[in-house]
């Protein structure tokens, strides 16, 4: 049989007062932890969020694509591809061939604007997906949606590429395709001839 000591009023107080401050001192402990684990959560995330991608011009024939790195850092081995928002194609843009996509080596703040070939069809409707690695060497994908995700491999394993591919260098400029050298450009409005 069990026997409990015999405990004053005062003894009953100090017993609970214990247990509280125990209790207390587990809840706040378990607090920080997690709002700990929810700050540096949003803190890797932060640049991520900052990175945006859309279809500036779709002919049919050429994709015009802006990369927008609204962060203060750059972010590395850019992958954009044009993929369906609406329509027959592979939203994940995983199988869709490498001439939708286009490869930046870099990108600064600001808009990078990339051309890749584009695509019509019947209720096809464009958007853009952008696979990237930011400044902290973490991997991400803004799908075409808009939805960001976390991924745990480099762009070029995401997409199941095989090197070399066609990495280039960041243009503020919107292109304009060569087969059309005497189309004015979109920006400036002066012919290349």
């Amino acid at each position: 049989m069990l026997h409990l000591p015999h405990l004053t009023a005062g003894s009953w107080a100090e017993w609970v007062g214990s247990v509280g401050t125990v209790l207390t001192l587990l809840f706040a402990t378990l607090t920080y932890f997690f709002n700990s684990r929810r700050n540096s959560h949003n803190i890797r995330k932060s640049q991520a969020e900052k990175i945006t991608a859309w279809v500036v011009k779709n002919n049919g024939q050429h994709a015009t694509i802006c990369v927008w790195n609204k962060s203060e850092k750059p972010i590395y081995e850019v992958i954009v591809c044009l993929v369906a928002f609406q329509g027959a194609g592979d939203p994940s843009g995983i199988t869709t061939p490498n001439d939708f996509k286009a490869f930046l080596s870099v990108a600064p703040p600001g808009k990078s604007y990339l051309a890749t070939r584009g695509h019509s069809g019947m209720s096809f409707h464009p958007t853009a997906k952008v696979v990237f690695v930011d400044s902290s060497g973490l991997n991400w994908s803004r799908e075409g949606n808009g939805r960001l995700n976390r991924i745990h491999i480099r762009p070029v394993e995401y997409f199941k590429l095989h090197r070399p591919l066609g990495w280039e260098l960041p243009s503020e400029n919107i292109p304009v395709p060569k087969e059309y050298p005497s189309a004015p450009h979109p920006k400036t409005g002066k012919t290349s001839e």
